[in-house]
C-alpha cells in the first residue's frame, strides 16, 4: 500500500469535509494525511503549511489532539486508523 497516494486522497476528502463545516472530519483526515506523507509535489495546493493551517483555522484544539494520537502509530496502525475515519465519515 502507498502511503503518499493515500494520504494525497485524505487531504482530498478533509479539504472537502472541512468545505462542508464537517469540522471533526476534516481535521482529523488531515492529521492522518500528513502522517502518511501525502504527495506534496503540486505546490501551493498541497503544501503541508497550507494543509495545517486549514486545518488549524477548522479547530486548532481537535487538530492537535489528532497529531499527537497519530504520532506514535506504525503502518499498520495508521492503516486501521485511516479505514476507522472512512467508515466514520460515511456514518
Amino acid at each position: 500500500m502507498d502511503f503518499s497516494i493515500c494520504g494525497a486522497l485524505l487531504l482530498a476528502l478533509a479539504v472537502v469535509d472541512l468545505s462542508r463545516e464537517e469540522r471533526a472530519s476534516g481535521v482529523r483526515l488531515i492529521a492522518l494525511a500528513e502522517r502518511l506523507s501525502y504527495l506534496r509535489r503540486f505546490q501551493p495546493t498541497m503544501s503541508s503549511a497550507r494543509a495545517a493551517e486549514l486545518a488549524e483555522q477548522a479547530d486548532k484544539a481537535r487538530y492537535a489532539e489528532a497529531v499527537s494520537a497519530y504520532r506514535a502509530l506504525g503502518g499498520d496502525e495508521l492503516r486501521a486508523a485511516a479505514l476507522a475515519a472512512l467508515r466514520e465519515r460515511r456514518a
